[in-house]
């Protein structure tokens, strides 16, 4: 006898990862095993695998911290570590209208700032680098007047961004183990720490690994969010989304978009109810969780809160806040135009070259799977150099992911994570104007969580396989036993 549909149940509330709980076709079919309710043990496997890939992703880095070549907008950034002691006097003629408060909003400088702290630095360090007598290859006139960062101030910097690097990994671990499992988790988290981009990034002084890291955190934010849609963890959303936002400006419109979702949701249960149109809502709809209007509360306030917060960080802003978001924004344009002007080969025109010059950062230039393969190669004394695979892997988990928000319905965990992923991932492609490496590292993170999600995905569906076919063979079993034995046999 075969086992019919009927026979196996999932709840729709029952988290990712699962197992179908199976009715026993007869007394004599063996029954699944009754799993202990302890969740410290769950929650510290999480920390324990959390802790795993922070290691990992510090150890990775570490190699590199003293031979990461120096970049010039280190100087920089070291010497925007002052902003967080001028914070203290929002109201000094520090914040007016000058080149460096108006073309990199503070929040990155404050965190670099306050890494030099936590490692007993002083906030008084280099001055700013002047690119006009000189780059990473001609330093003499920078160094003469006191621009180099010192040896214990750029390294305490990399050190910062080592830790931040390292917490981006463990964010992915707890995002696409939530939305997934917790394999796929591990999977992501441990791709990101191998990358040679991140890694390289993440032992700069520069805001672009400590950039992702709050894009992460944001990520990681929307799907507690949906898992629960409170106030406080709205709030905590909006200080994500803040915190990137007065870093690199993009998740100012993410914020936005939030607040444009809310309207969906509210909308959700009125389209449903339309005679013609829910029919065919319902197939972009699948699923209604009841969730919907509380979080679309939620997600519209999005918008105000991470505005406020944009702006109490930012004393710049202050005597005229839309006018000089306006300006910054403005500055943000010519100085990307300029970019693309001073190294025309680096110059990206519209979003089908940033999509080809993505590929070839993250596909042939630098890849997690390349150096896997390389280590592979070097067990059997084969050079397998060349080979990568990460973007092949990570485009099929996008759209494993995808399919999973529409499974799960417009609330879900699913739904917010891959919206929240996809939508920093299309900015950051349409604002690309540049070929310059560091813009891709929110690329990477994309990246490694395609490929933590197909993994996971994968490892799920060979599971419940095996778990199927092992129920198959027990249910033979015991109707091979019943007719043995006299039993009824089967028609």
């Amino acid at each position: 006898m075969q086992p019919r549909p009927s026979d196996t149940y999932v709840s729709s509330d029952s988290p990712r990862g699962a197992r179908p709980v199976a009715a026993p076709l007869d007394a004599s079919a063996p029954e699944p095993p009754v799993r202990e309710s302890m969740p410290w043990r769950r929650w510290g496997a999480i920390a324990a695998l959390c802790l795993v890939v922070f290691l990992v992703a510090l150890w990775q880095s570490s190699h590199d911290l003293h031979t990461s070549p120096f970049h010039p907008d280190e100087s920089r950034w070291v010497n925007r570590a002052a902003y967080l002691e001028e914070l203290r006097h929002p109201l000094s003629s520090f914040w007016q209208d000058r080149y460096l408060v108006r073309a990199q909003p503070p929040f990155g400088s404050y965190m670099i700032g306050l890494g030099l702290m936590l490692q007993g630095q002083d906030l008084a360090t280099n001055g700013p680098w002047d690119f006009q007598y000189g780059f990473e290859n001609a330093i003499t006139w920078n160094v003469s007047h006191g621009n180099m960062p010192t040896f214990d101030n750029l390294i305490a910097a990399r050190q910062w961004n080592m830790v931040l690097g390292a917490l981006t990994c463990v964010f992915l671990v707890l995002i696409v183990g939530m939305m997934v499992n917790w394999v796929g988790g591990a999977i992501a988290g441990l791709t990101m720490a191998i990358h040679p981009l991140h890694i390289y990034l993440s032992t700069l002084a520069v805001s672009d690994a400590m950039f992702t890291t709050f894009v992460a955190f944001a990520v990681f934010s929307a799907v507690l969010l949906a898992r629960k849609p409170t106030w406080a963890r709205s709030v905590l959303l909006a200080v994500a989304l803040g915190m990137g936002a007065a870093t690199k400006l993009s998740p100012l419109f993410i914020a936005a978009g939030w607040s444009g979702y809310a309207l969906i949701l509210f909308l959700d249960p009125w389209l449903r109810s339309r005679a013609r149109l829910g029919r065919f809502w319902s197939l972009l709809s699948r699923k209604e969780l009841g969730t919907e209007r509380r979080l679309g509360w939620r997600l519209l306030a999005q918008v105000g809160l991470v505005g406020t917060f944009f702006i109490l960080v930012y004393p710049f802003l202050w005597p005229d806040p839309i006018g000089r978001i306006r300006i910054i924004f403005a500055f943000r344009r010519y100085e990307m135009n300029n970019q693309a002007g001073f190294w025309p080969q680096a110059a990206i025109h519209g979003p089908i070259e940033a999509l080809e010059r993505t590929w070839q950062n993250l596909q042939d230039r630098t890849s997690s799977s390349e150096r896997i393969f390389i280590w592979l190669g070097e067990l059997i004394s084969r050079d397998w150099s060349g080979y990568s695979v990460d973007l092949y892997l990570a485009v099929p988990g996008l759209a494993v992911l995808l399919y999973l928000a529409w499974k799960n319905g417009l609330a879900s965990p699913q739904m917010l994570g891959m919206i929240a992923i996809v939508a920093q991932s299309i900015l950051i492609l349409g604002a690309l104007g540049v070929d310059f490496n560091r813009y891709y590292e929110p690329l990477v993170f994309t990246t490694a969580a395609g490929v933590g999600v197909l993994g996971g995905w994968l490892v799920e569906l060979i599971w419940g396989v095996a778990w199927f076919s092992s129920r198959r063979r027990a249910s033979n079993s015991a109707v091979i036993s019943q007719s043995t034995t006299g039993g009824t046999r089967p028609v």
